[in-house]
């Protein structure tokens, strides 16, 4: 059989927020460095990152915009940067209770893409 071998990558990261009356902004992002790989493989760093804007507007409605990305620094993935918008919103179903439900629909703005269209759904208790 094959030998599987195992990638390690150390990932230092950074979330910071901000709010302000009806508006949540959010921000996070990580830089992914390898070790332990064999000595003639070449280093792939990597950058992701993910802006997120939350506006309530009303007690049971939420309207999102979210920019994500990321690409290579260092080796072969340098140049394959990767950008998508996602606008969408989040929805209360029911007066007064912490299930909240979400949608959005991710459009590529990059020339490399994952996907052409992404559409996400959440369910979630909000406490």
């Amino acid at each position: 059989g094959e030998t599987l071998e195992a990638e390690w990558e150390v990932a230092p990261f950074l979330n910071i927020g901000y709010k302000s009356g009806n508006l949540e902004l959010a921000a996070w992002g990580f830089l992914g460095v390898p070790f332990a790989q064999d000595e003639d493989e070449e280093i792939e760093t990597e950058v992701e990152y993910n802006l997120s804007a939350l506006l309530h507007v009303s007690p049971r409605i939420n309207a999102l915009l979210e920019l994500d990305g990321g690409g290579g620094i260092s080796g072969d993935s340098v140049g394959e940067d990767v950008i998508n918008l996602s606008p969408g919103i989040i929805f209360r179903p029911f007066a007064n209770s912490p299930f909240m439900l979400g949608t959005s629909v991710g459009i590529p703005l990059s020339t490399d893409e994952q996907f052409s269209t992404r559409w996400t759904t959440s369910l979630f208790w909000h406490f």
